[in-house]
Order: C-alpha cells, then sequence, then structure tokens
C-alpha cells in the first residue's frame, strides 16, 4: 500500500503502470488482495484466500518481469533449450528483483501468449489464471474417447466422418462398450455425456490445419487466412484489369428477315482502371474468351470512346476515360497465358502480371464490379438470371424463353449505365467519381499515354505463329499466304540470318527462314511477318480468299462444312458457289441444328456483321500538323526497337505431366495398333497370292519329263 499525488497517479495511470481491478469473475481477483494480510484481524478462511490470491499477484509478476525480460533479449527462441538456458542466466537478476519464484518452460511460453511484444500488462497475466480445468471432470479414459471423436472428424471426409452425428455415434458406442467392461472389473458405472457437451468438443478442434486436413488447403486458407490488400495505382494507366466472365442475361440472335434464330448468353471481356476505377473498355461477343476478344480488348482501351461522344457528348468527362496501359493484371486462364498473347504485350509494350491462382480477391475491384452491375441492369432487363439453376427451378422461372433484346442493345445499355451512373458515383475506395479522378489524375501525370502509330499497333494485335518461310510463302492452319515481290524480299533479307544445318541440301531447292507471323483472328485474308532485319512488318495475301472476306473461325468451318459434303474446290468460281451455299445453310443449321453448333455458327454471322459494319478511314491530305492536344510525348512500339527475330518461345504443355503421360500412352496405343494391322494386311496379302495345293510343282523332273513326251 502506497499513497502518491494526484498528478503522479494519473501520470501512472496514462502510461499503464497503474490500472483499475474489479471483482468481476473475468478479472478473477479481488481488490482487497493486494493489501498485506493480517492475521489478527482476518479469519481462517479469509487469511487462506488473501494469501492465494497473494501468490496469484506475486507470480503474475514475476512472469511480467521474465516476459518483458524476455522481449528484450536478442536472438531468442522458444526453443526449449534455450528457453531453460535464459531462465538459469537471469535467475540472479530476478532475485534482485524480489522475484524468487522461477516459472517452467510450459509457465513461460503460455505467458508470452498473453499481450504482444512491447505491449503487455500485468492485467493481461493476472486474468484467467487458475480456471477449473475441464479434463479434470472426466476420466483418463473418457477425454481418450474424446480425442479420438475429435480426431476423427477432422480427418479426412469420409462415410463414417461426414456429419458430426456420425462422429458422436462412434463415440458413444466406444463408451458403452469401455463402461460395460470396467463395469464388469469392478470400477464404478460413469454417466455418458450429453450431446450437446460431444457437439462442443468437435467444434473446439476446428482450426486451419484440422480444416486443411478435412476438407482441403485453399478452402482452410479461405476461412483462417487474412487476405492481402489488392493492388493500388498511383495514378491513370498504371495498372489495368481485365478480366472476363459470362454475362448473367439472354440475348437473342436474329436472322435477315428479324426470326429468332439463337437464345445465347454472350461473354464480356472488360478493362478496369485500378487508380480511378473507371471502365476503359467492354467486349460483347458470342465467342468464348481467347486472344482474338483480348485483342479486341487491347484496341478499344487505346482509342477514344468516340461513339460515346456522340451519344452522351463529353459528359463531364465520363466518356473520355482510355489510353495507352502500363501494366495489365490478368488471370491464369489458358487464353491469357498463352505465349501468343505475351509476344502480342511484349509487341505493343504492355507489361503481363498475372493475379495469385484461385485468388479472386488479387483483382477484388473488378470481381466486385460484375455483381454491381449484374444487380443494377443484367438481372433486372427481360431474359437476366438471376437465380440459381436450383432456386429458378424452385420459383418455376425460364429467363432464357423471356429474352428479347439483342447482344447490340445489351451493349448499348452496359455503357449507358457506365456513363451516366458507374463514371459519375461517388467511389468508396477512392472518395471520387471514377471520371473526376480518371481527369484530374492525367492532369497530375502531365499527358495522356497514347501510342505513336494505331495503325501498326493494329498489326501487332493477334494471334502469334511460328512458321518457316519458304519460296512458297508460309503455311498457316492449312492456309498458304504467299506475294512473289514480297516473298522474294523477304528471303533475299532474311535468308542470311537463318542457320545451315536448317537448309536443304539440293542446290535447286527453296531456302528456309524460321520467321514469326502475325494472324488476325477477324480476317484470314491475310497476316504479318516480321522482317527481323528491318523491324517492321510486311503484309503477304491468303492466295485462296482476298482480306475483308472471312475470319479464321468462319474458314475453319467452311472447311468442316466442305469435308462433311467432300467437295473439292475445283476453280475460284466453284469456290464463291460453294460458299454461297455454305452463307445459305447458316440460317437453316442454327435454326434447325444442335444448340451446340448453333453457337459455333453464331459466331459466324457475329463476325460478318462486324466486318460488314466496320468502315475504313478515308484518306487524307498529307502534310505536317502542329497540335498541343493529348499524347504529346512520344511513345513508339517497343517491337521496333528490338534487334532478335522476336519468335515466340515454346509453350509449356496444357494439363502438365499428366497430359504428357496421356500422349505417350497414346503414341504407344497407335504404334501398337498400326503394327498389329500391317501384320494383317502381310497375312491377307499371304493367302491372297498364295496358290493353291493342286497347282504346286512338287516333282519338277518328272513334270518336264512327262511335257517331253508330250511334245513327242
Amino acid at each position: 500500500m502506497r499513497r502518491v499525488d494526484e498528478e503522479t497517479f494519473c501520470k501512472d495511470r496514462v502510461n499503464g503502470r497503474t490500472v483499475r481491478v474489479s471483482a468481476t469473475p473475468k478479472h478473477q481477483i479481488h481488490p482487497l488482495a493486494l493489501a498485506e494480510a493480517d492475521p489478527d484481524k482476518l479469519t481462517g478462511a479469509e487469511l487462506k484466500a488473501r494469501k492465494k490470491q497473494e501468490k496469484k499477484l506475486e507470480r503474475s509478476r514475476t512472469l511480467l518481469f521474465y516476459c518483458k525480460l524476455f522481449d528484450t533479449t536478442p536472438g531468442i527462441t522458444l526453443d526449449k533449450k534455450k528457453v531453460y538456458a535464459f531462465l538459469r542466466k537471469n535467475r540472479a537478476k530476478a532475485r534482485e528483483a524480489g522475484f524468487v519464484w522461477v516459472p517452467s518452460y510450459s509457465t513461460l511460453v503460455r505467458a508470452l501468449e498473453k499481450g504482444e511484444k512491447g505491449n503487455r500488462s500485468l492485467l493481461q497475466l493476472v486474468q484467467g489464471k487458475y480456471v477449473h480445468d475441464p479434463k479434470k471432470r472426466y476420466l483418463p479414459w473418457v477425454i481418450r474417447l474424446r480425442d479420438e471423436m475429435v480426431s476423427s472428424y477432422w480427418a479426412k471426409k469420409g462415410v463414417n466422418n461426414h456429419r458430426k452425428t456420425d462422429a458422436v455415434a462412434e463415440f458413444v458406442r466406444k463408451f458403452k462398450l469401455e463402461s460395460e467392461a470396467r463395469v464388469l472389473s469392478g470400477e464404478a458405472a460413469q454417466k455418458l455425456v450429453s450431446y450437446s457437451t460431444l457437439v462442443k468438443w468437435i467444434n473446439s478442434g476446428e482450426c486451419r490445419e484440422s480444416y486443411a486436413l478435412r476438407y482441403s488447403q485453399r478452402e482452410a486458407d479461405r476461412r483462417f487466412r487474412g487476405h492481402g490488400e489488392s493492388i493500388k495505382a498511383s495514378y491513370p494507366l498504371q495498372y489495368v484489369m481485365i478480366d472476363d466472365t459470362r454475362v448473367d442475361e439472354w440475348v437473342v440472335l436474329l436472322g435477315e428477315d428479324g426470326e429468332v434464330l439463337l437464345v445465347e448468353r454472350p461473354w464480356v471481356t472488360i478493362a478496369f482502371d485500378v487508380y480511378s476505377d473507371a471502365v476503359l473498355a467492354a467486349v460483347f461477343t458470342f465467342e468464348p474468351p481467347s486472344v482474338a476478344t483480348m485483342a479486341k480488348c487491347i484496341r478499344e482501351l487505346n482509342r477514344p470512346k468516340d461513339f460515346l461522344v456522340q451519344r452522351f457528348g463529353d459528359l463531364k468527362a465520363a466518356t473520355d476515360c482510355w489510353g495507352m496501359p502500363e501494366s495489365v493484371i490478368l488471370d491464369n486462364s489458358w487464353d491469357k497465358v498463352s505465349t501468343s498473347f505475351q509476344v502480342l504485350c511484349e509487341a505493343v509494350g504492355i507489361n503481363v502480371e498475372y493475379a495469385a491462382i484461385k485468388t479472386p480477391e488479387h483483382k477484388s475491384p473488378v470481381e466486385r464490379k460484375f455483381d454491381v452491375w449484374n444487380e443494377r441492369l443484367f438481372h433486372r432487363v427481360p431474359g437476366g438470371v438471376p437465380d440459381r439453376p436450383d432456386a429458378a427451378r424452385v420459383r418455376k422461372t425460364d429467363p432464357k424463353k423471356d429474352a428479347k433484346l439483342t447482344l447490340g442493345f445489351v451493349r448499348d445499355a452496359f455503357w449507358g449505365l457506365v456513363v451516366t451512373q458507374h463514371h459519375l458515383d461517388i467511389c468508396d475506395r477512392t472518395g471520387l467519381a471514377p471520371a473526376v479522378a480518371f481527369r484530374s489524375g492525367l492532369e497530375k501525370l502531365g499527358d495522356r499515354p497514347v501510342v505513336d502509330d494505331f495503325s501498326q499497333l493494329d498489326r501487332f494485335l493477334g494471334a502469334t505463329e511460328n512458321v518457316i518461310l519458304t519460296a512458297e510463302g508460309v503455311s498457316v492452319r492449312g492456309e498458304r499466304f504467299h506475294d512473289s515481290a514480297a516473298t522474294t524480299a523477304l528471303l533475299d533479307r532474311l535468308l542470311k540470318y537463318s542457320a545451315k544445318r536448317d537448309q536443304r541440301t539440293d542446290l535447286l531447292s527453296s531456302g528456309r527462314v524460321p520467321v514469326l507471323a502475325t494472324l488476325h483472328p477477324a480476317d484470314c485474308g491475310y497476316v504479318d511477318i516480321w522482317d527481323f532485319s528491318k523491324n517492321e512488318q510486311v503484309r503477304l495475301p491468303n492466295i485462296d480468299i482476298k482480306p475483308g472476306e472471312s475470319s479464321w473461325f468462319e474458314r475453319d468451318q467452311e472447311k468442316k462444312h466442305r469435308k462433311k459434303r467432300q467437295d473439292e474446290y475445283e476453280t475460284w468460281d466453284d469456290a464463291l458457289v460453294r460458299r454461297a451455299e455454305y452463307n445459305r445453310s447458316l440460317d437453316d443449321a442454327i435454326r434447325n441444328g444442335t444448340f451446340r453448333d448453333a453457337r459455333k455458327y453464331a459466331r459466324v454471322l457475329e463476325a460478318r456483321e462486324a466486318r460488314e459494319s466496320s468502315t475504313s478511314d478515308k484518306e487524307g491530305e498529307t502534310g505536317l500538323i502542329e497540335c498541343d492536344s493529348i499524347g504529346s510525348i512520344p511513345m513508339t512500339i517497343p517491337a521496333f526497337e528490338r534487334t532478335d527475330d522476336r519468335r515466340k518461345p515454346k509453350a509449356p504443355r496444357r494439363g502438365g505431366n499428366k497430359a504428357a503421360a496421356k500422349s505417350k500412352r497414346t503414341r504407344a496405343n497407335n504404334r501398337k495398333a498400326a503394327q498389329q494391322k500391317a501384320q494383317e494386311l502381310t497375312a491377307a496379302e499371304e493367302i491372297e497370292y498364295s496358290l493353291p495345293e493342286e497347282l504346286l510343282i512338287k516333282d519338277p523332273a518328272s513334270m518336264l519329263e512327262q511335257l517331253a513326251r508330250e511334245r513327242r
């Protein structure tokens, strides 16, 4: 007991050296226990309780001393040998401070769990001590059965531990068998543990390790592990997230006469600025995610939204969100991790960063926006899919039958939502409207990053293939691209760089040069060959079709249609006639064919409509233009600065070791089948060409004598 002045008391109170305790069960200590015990004024029971509280307080003070000393000791760990050495080393120092009792290893470890390093108080060590141990209520064999029950439930999920009631039933069975055996041996009968207690025991065994053992490590991490923060940007277009999803809405595909040919759910690929929450691009298409949809998205986010300006005007800069991104953040789907897309981004100067596998919180801003847009738009219009399939069956709803909107209408409605609401609403994360944040960020940055030559940019936006250039041009996916003058110039410039071991030995044979070809998914009438000697793209036309007539997917479908009918094109006129027949058959195929085939043909019609609706820019007058508008900082395409051949590396096998083993088994089975077929053919030929038994000459000498006699 000591007396202090008010100023010292307030200072100690603020610094944490003085705390207030009460007689509540939470603290497990009475304030009078802090006073000295007077044997003359206290009875035996009160004196015993006071002594017990004094001992508890003294132990807590001793533990606080050792814990603070442990926190300030450099290089100390919870290794048992090191902790005991620490206690022996500081025993004398503790006695000098008035602490005689020395804690054990386990006691000190439990005390270190209270509070944090450099932030410990006496109250933390006082409360919770000397609490009744629930284990002492039950016999050791009951505790053993309890541990077995908890371990069995949190083991790998199976038949016997599918539900908690299964684990409880197994505990009850073992308990009764054990109890009956002990009663026969002379022990007293034990009362069965209640069901609620057994369930509490099972629940108490839940932790990150047990959850991972029963379910999976991913589920355990999602349940127990703290989520890392998503990516943060310092200025607009520093990080752009690109993600795709299937739209929660059924749309209709109309024929030439306005008849509904197909009802389908489209895909959308969205580019999202991390700094401002602005939408930079949105590509709606029937085509599943691929390099083609990613190229469309990059092409759109690099261009001004003229169609929005014509429709809404400037509207507080809500239609002015575009530019060249510095880095794009993608998921790990096959269309984005392909070498074609990586080569595409390297060529145009875009850094590619991939989110963690199966971790949607890495791209949480755009993932949350999908839910918002579904709620605000797609779930409210005719054909929207607001429910899961099981809920739709219960409510007896069929959104597919209510579909009335076309893909173009859905695209316009989405951009209307973005411009009038999303870009003008205050964002909780940034505190500004996305349009305002994007415009003000560009002003701080000084200029908008814009590529110098958009036509050259478009020539790099496509799939890439490693091909061989010969005197006949290049062959890509069954199509041949060749122009005599362009091929001659390419061979003249590049053949000297090709390895001699790759050339044919015949003196009259064509030269061979490995080159990189860029395919444009919307048009298979040409490919661009990278001339690494001059760092430029050289365009080679398709020898069968003209540019702008067919996409790669449409060309592939035409080949399948031709193969199905077993047609062979002999002349150009025959090819046009067959193509016209194929075009007329599309509507019938979509209307009367299977839903799977109709999806494919819908992509053909979509690509055709896109080509027909696109208009090429008219050539204007040539000359120099002086302008101080956006894009004054030079931004050349990095591919023009490279000195290598830009050929893409070999992509890893999809499926890993499992796919490699399957491929190996398939090749072995094919070889075995080929050998067996060859043996069967050889045996059949021997049977076919073998002579009958009666025609075989068994004795040639006697046969010659017989022929001589017949001649005479």
